[in-house]
């Protein structure tokens, strides 16, 4: 996408406009497009995030919203535009909600990111020229870094105060059974697997005892002096695509399901659903569990306030209009 998007990769995701009242950034256009719930939204704001997502969503199809389904189109359009909306200004409630501001040095951080986004162009017509293909005003530049401070502000308040929701060892521990994937996968190594007989063998072999209800940790004794096997159980927060194992294809299983043996250029993959093993997340509670049970119990606040908003258009037009 544009060079100046992807350096402000809150696009999209938890981005949004705040009234940065200290800021040297002059607002573009105050017209009132809507009101949601008591915050009016500028012209400028709707606009960035409207065209951005009509972008997203034509993908490079300038007919995109032309045809028999435009007005479907359209009002698919308005529902992801008002929930990129519901969900910055949420966030900006929350904040206010829990008495966060940000602190003088983290708005001095923020005036160094902007100054180095633009001394990474060639010149300042370059990098307004970067600016406005992206649909973006400097102030709504700063804006957007603005509200990404302001949203791990916030994260890391509530996640380490315990005041606003709870951080007990054994919430987490629940959370984790109820949202997290857990599996064993074996592999068998192969730089081949097209061609490797030996490797398939052993594959369907471990597949073959696994079907017929032997212990997984059993089978894998018997490998225990063979390194082109791996075996390991996993809570799926603790993994990335490891080895051909991803979210998608655990979830395609039912507990105590075993998967076919899958292929592909890392060798051959058994994968089993298992159900949640309360020792092993006891002893094996990670970081990133405890964030994503902190970033979840921080969305439940987030909707929360979203659900509340009303919407009312003042000065609404066609979605072309605004290019």
């Amino acid at each position: 996408m544009k060079k100046i998007v992807s350096m402000l990769l809150v696009v999209l995701t938890f981005c949004g406009l705040v009234a940065c009242g200290g800021s040297k950034y002059a607002h573009g256009s105050e017209k009132i497009v809507l009101k949601l719930g008591d915050h009016k939204v500028s012209e400028e704001v709707y606009r960035y995030f409207l065209l951005n997502t009509m972008d997203e969503m034509a993908n490079g199809d300038n007919n995109y919203f032309q045809g028999a389904d435009r007005e479907e189109k359209l009002s698919q359009l308005e529902k992801t535009v008002l929930g990129h909306l519901k969900q910055f200004y949420s966030v900006l409630d929350l904040a206010d909600e829990c008495d966060i501001e940000m602190s003088e040095k983290e708005l001095e951080a923020i005036d160094e990111t902007m100054e180095a986004l633009r001394a990474d162009f060639e010149s300042p017509e370059k990098y307004q020229e970067e600016l406005q293909a992206a649909y973006l005003s400097e102030y709504m530049a700063y804006s957007l870094i603005y509200n990404e401070s302001l949203q791990t502000a916030l994260y890391n308040t509530m996640s380490q105060t315990g005041k606003y929701f709870s951080v007990d060892g054994n919430d987490i521990l629940a959370y984790a059974k109820e949202n997290f994937l857990f599996c064993r996968q074996f592999v068998v190594k192969t730089d081949d697997p097209a061609t490797d007989e030996e490797a398939m063998e052993k594959a369907q072999t471990i597949h073959d005892r696994l079907s017929q209800g032997e212990d997984p940790a059993d089978v894998l004794k018997e490998y225990e002096s063979d390194d082109t096997v791996i075996g390991a159980y996993y809570c799926f927060a603790e993994t990335e695509d490891f080895a051909g194992l991803n979210e998608e294809a655990v979830q395609e299983l039912k507990e105590g399901e075993i998967s076919d043996i899958r292929m592909d250029g890392y060798g051959f993959h058994i994968i089993i659903r298992m159900k949640p093993d309360t020792e092993y997340l006891e002893d094996n509670l990670s970081d990133g569990v405890f964030e994503s049970y902190c970033m979840h119990q921080m969305n439940l606040r987030l909707e929360k306030i979203q659900k509340e908003y009303t919407v009312t258009y003042k000065n609404k037009q066609e979605p072309e209009a605004y290019r």
